[in-house]
């Protein structure tokens, strides 16, 4: 090789150094330079892609604390039995005159029984009881009555 680099001339041996000297950058880039700046530009995009997931983490719990907040029930009526509290909720209801049953079910539910009811009326009835009380439906059985938007069925109810 050295006899081979002493039989060129200068002109040559420029050459071929800067082929050298070119081959040696684009190799320097291409093992080196490229997948580090790649790899660089991936963890920036994972960074950011994680951010964005955080903050919507961070998002999620806050209304997750808040509808938690909401579906408590009140320390006020943890001691009252659950039979008790629906009775006094039928009460100020005009649902009381389609019940048919009202029975306690074991310590934690009680099971309900209707007849004709409107199923709108019940439905924001039962979110009352959810929202005010914790009671939530365990057991819902309905079928269609004659009248449109009338049912009757049964449903147990226990806390949440």
């Amino acid at each position: 090789m050295k006899e081979w680099w002493s039989n060129l001339n200068l002109r040559e041996k420029r050459i071929v150094s800067l082929g050298a000297a070119a081959i040696v950058i684009a190799l320097v880039y291409l093992v080196l330079w490229s997948p580090l700046a790649s790899s660089i530009d991936n963890f920036r995009d994972h960074i950011k892609h994680n951010q964005d997931l955080l903050l919507w983490m961070q998002t999620a719990d806050k209304n997750i604390q808040a509808i938690e907040k909401i579906g408590k029930k009140p320390e006020t009526h943890r001691t009252a039995s659950h039979l008790s509290i629906v009775e006094n909720y039928l009460k100020q209801s005009p649902l009381a005159k389609n019940i048919t049953q009202l029975v306690q079910a074991d310590n934690d539910s009680v099971k309900l029984g209707f007849q004709r009811v409107d199923f709108d009326l019940l439905m924001t009835w039962l979110t009352e009881l959810w929202q005010q009380q914790g009671l939530i439906i365990t057991q819902f059985t309905v079928k269609p009555d004659n009248a449109p938007g009338m049912v009757t069925g049964e449903l147990i109810l226990s806390s949440a």
